[in-house]
């Protein structure tokens, strides 16, 4: 009777621990493949800071309205081995973004690209009145003259 009873608790324990595995590989699942925000809502725009980690950059996108679990988001960027290969910039998230192509999508560097024109004839200065126009465009030549600003240009 004894070793009966010790079977059914082994049975017992390895079921629940079976049940608890399979609902965990689910929530994980659901959080893989569920959209990033809810269907029709506008997107969000995102800034990831140099140097941020997968956690970190998890809670940004989390605090911006996304549905990204932050340990969710770090163990998927650890284990697919693209943890440490995220690039900092601006980034849009939309309805259609799912976590592990969101994820693709920061490896890759697809950020927000920004649009100037300069038509021809003008001089470094109106460029730089049209570039300090653009509020979306982070300004770090305020002060210097022009002299500077071009030993500060890197070109491509």
């Amino acid at each position: 009777m004894n070793r009966a009873i010790g079977y059914l608790w082994v049975w017992l324990f390895t079921m629940g621990l079976l049940f608890a595995t399979v609902w965990m590989v689910g929530r994980v699942g659901v959080f893989l493949t569920q959209p990033l925000l809810p269907a029709g809502a506008a997107a969000v725009t995102i800034e990831i800071p140099s140097g941020a980690d997968a956690r970190q950059i998890a809670k940004i996108a989390d605090a911006s309205g996304a549905r990204v679990n932050p340990t969710v988001f770090a163990w998927a960027a650890r284990l697919s081995g693209k943890a440490r290969s995220i690039q900092a910039g601006e980034y849009r998230i939309t309805d259609q973004d799912r976590l592990l192509g969101f994820l693709d999508r920061l490896i890759a560097g697809d950020v927000l690209r920004y649009r100037i024109t300069i038509p021809e004839g003008d001089t470094a200065q109106d460029f730089l009145n049209k570039l300090a126009a653009q509020k979306e465009i982070k300004h770090t030549l305020n002060g210097l003259d022009q002299a500077q600003i071009i030993a500060e240009m890197h070109w491509p």
